[in-house]
């Protein structure tokens, strides 16, 4: 079990420092090389999209929150219309960059995956779509969104005395600009290979899981006296 848990490890280290090579352009795959990469501000490739619900207190609504430093999005109850206080909620599609402007510096940032698509967000987040779809992929945004880099763009969008009270300003995140790969191709790529790492973590976790779980049923059939060991 430690072994793999070091494999684990070792896999996490080498697609953090990949993500920090392709997302920057410092490594570049043959077929694109001869392209320069553009810097571009945000608000250049990303449009506020805000579905506000019409409120209906007999609406069973699913709520979603996203997990800081780029935990990803996560289903986190359901509640009827009735039972919620702020009454002010916005649908989240598949594809929507989502923004926890209360945990932003925290890097509360992600795209809405297939399964929560039609779920639901409070008003302190806002949801964005691409401007250009041809000109930006969202799969790379969403890597570049995890990176040092774009959390620092978050940082520098906020202002307040402790890191943990700043507020966000939507405007100048927007005003802000990254370095992006001239090509939908080339980002799609990027995507592609980060995504085969987060793959291969995601099975020797499931195996770590798996492994764990088997310990902890052997341990408590061992201590009581279900199985016994022969001497």
């Amino acid at each position: 079990m430690g072994q793999l848990t070091d494999l684990i490890a070792a896999k996490v280290r080498f697609k953090h420092g990949l993500m920090q090579q392709l997302l920057t352009g410092k490594r570049r795959f043959p077929e694109f090389g001869d392209q320069q990469w553009c810097r571009v501000h945000l608000g250049e490739l990303l449009s506020e999209e805000s579905r506000y619900v019409d409120w209906n207190d007999d609406e069973e609504y699913k709520l979603v929150s996203i997990r800081r430093r780029s935990g990803g999005m996560f289903f986190r109850e359901s509640k009827w219309g009735r039972e919620i206080k702020t009454q002010v909620m916005k649908t989240t599609e598949v594809g929507d960059f989502v923004i926890a402007r209360m945990q932003a510096v925290h890097g509360a940032m992600a795209v809405t995956p297939p399964e929560f698509h039609g779920f639901h967000v409070s008003d302190s987040y806002s949801t964005f779509v691409l401007r250009d779809p041809d000109r930006l992929s969202i799969s790379f945004l969403d890597y570049l969104s995890q990176t040092r880099m774009f959390y620092l763009l978050a940082l520098l969008s906020a202002y307040g005395v402790t890191i943990e009270k700043m507020t966000f300003n939507l405007d100048w995140f927007l005003s802000e600009s990254v370095l992006i790969p001239p090509t939908q191709a080339e980002q799609v790529r990027i995507a592609d290979v980060l995504r085969t790492c987060d793959a291969e973590i995601g099975v020797l976790q499931q195996q770590l899981d798996a492994l764990k779980t088997q310990k902890k049923g052997l341990m408590q059939k061992l201590l009581t006296g279900q199985v016994r060991v022969k001497t």
